[in-house]
């Protein structure tokens, strides 16, 4: 019996060990971190409390032992054997123990609060020198100056978004890098929140940023490795864009048709989404539209079937259900501002 529950556990084990990764959790902001030392030094303190009572025991050291019969069945000589098991000893070295495991405690403590000071004093230095007003927000903020937006592309597969900005004085790609630079720590300080600086897609966690000066213009490249980050960039880069033309005509033709999420577009989006079939969204769009929207369902699909936030998984539906309205309005020479909450009656 104990043979097979100790089979059992390995196998249980190894099953485990077997099972597909989770999604990444985002790294720790300083202030995670600080709650995590202050967490590791509280452990430590009940650690010394009961290494100080074992200590003020003195107790000496006892022994467990285990069942002492294993088996009767062995001989030597025609004698029966009695095999025992050894016995170990219990509370003999329990200060030892409680000691050591809180300095393992403290050392954890003390690694998370340099982590934290290391976070907050690299925000700083990467700020040092900026104007206020642009500690308030990143400069996808100025939408005007923005001139294009397109996406990174590895294959079938989108990594990022390219945006460039226009030629404004003062602009040149050593500002740009600082900027971004201020804020990518900003954002590492907090734990890569949902909620900093939301229009940003250089804040996302793991993105990879390049700045470069163009005769166009500076351009600005953000990229990443992981499925999930790289659409969020690519979406991100794109609402920039439409906030500036979204309701304004900017071509001075008739306004684009509207389109909302559970319009005839859209379902279509997200019926391709649920089917696992792309055709329902490819009839919606021309030739030159079908490699991005394949792209954008492939990558997509690769992220659902991994799970993971609800909020993220939502939040890339939508962006499929925008690739397909978009390039839907673009087969019929319209611009695209942007998904509506409801559609005026025509």
């Amino acid at each position: 019996m104990r043979t097979y529950l100790l089979l059992a556990t390995l196998v249980t084990a190894a099953a485990a060990c077997g099972r597909p990764a989770q999604v990444p959790r985002p790294p720790l902001g300083a202030t995670e971190h600080l709650a995590e030392a202050d967490r590791h030094d509280a452990d430590a303190r009940q650690h010394e409390e009961l290494a100080l009572d074992a200590e003020r025991a003195g107790r000496a050291t006892t022994y467990v032992c285990s069942d002492p019969v294993v088996t009767d069945i062995s001989t030597s000589g025609g004698e029966r054997l009695t095999p025992r098991s050894p016995c170990w000893s219990a509370e003999g070295r329990a200060v030892e123990r409680h000691r050591a495991a809180a300095a393992r405690l403290r050392a954890d403590a003390r690694a998370h609060r340099a982590m934290a000071r290391q976070l907050l004093g690299g925000a700083r230095d990467a700020c040092a020198g900026l104007p206020e007003a642009e500690l308030e927000h990143t400069i996808f903020a100025h939408h005007e100056d923005i001139a294009a937006v397109e996406a990174v592309l590895e294959g079938d597969l989108v990594r990022g978004a390219r945006v460039r900005f226009e030629r404004v004085p003062g602009l040149t790609a050593d500002w740009v890098r600082q900027s971004l630079r201020c804020h990518q720590a900003m954002a590492a300080a907090g734990g890569y929140s949902p909620t900093y600086m939301p229009e940003c897609p250089s804040v996302v966690a793991g993105a990879v940023t390049q700045v470069f000066d163009t005769p166009a213009g500076v351009v600005v490249e953000i990229t990443s490795r992981d499925a999930a980050a790289a659409l969020v960039i690519y979406g991100r880069a794109e609402d920039v864009l439409r906030d500036r033309t979204r309701g304004v005509d900017t071509r001075g033709g008739a306004l684009a048709p509207c389109h909302t999420a559970t319009g005839r577009v859209g379902t279509a989006a997200t019926t391709a989404l649920r089917t696992g079939n792309v055709r329902h969204a490819l009839a919606w769009v021309d030739a030159a539209g079908a490699p991005e929207v394949q792209a954008v369902f492939k990558q997509v699909v690769a992220v659902y079937k991994k799970g993971g936030d609800p909020l993220v998984l939502a939040m890339l539906e939508r962006h499929f259900i925008e690739t397909v309205v978009r390039l839907h309005l673009a087969a019929h020479g319209e611009p695209y501002r942007g998904l509506a909450t409801s559609c005026p009656a025509p």
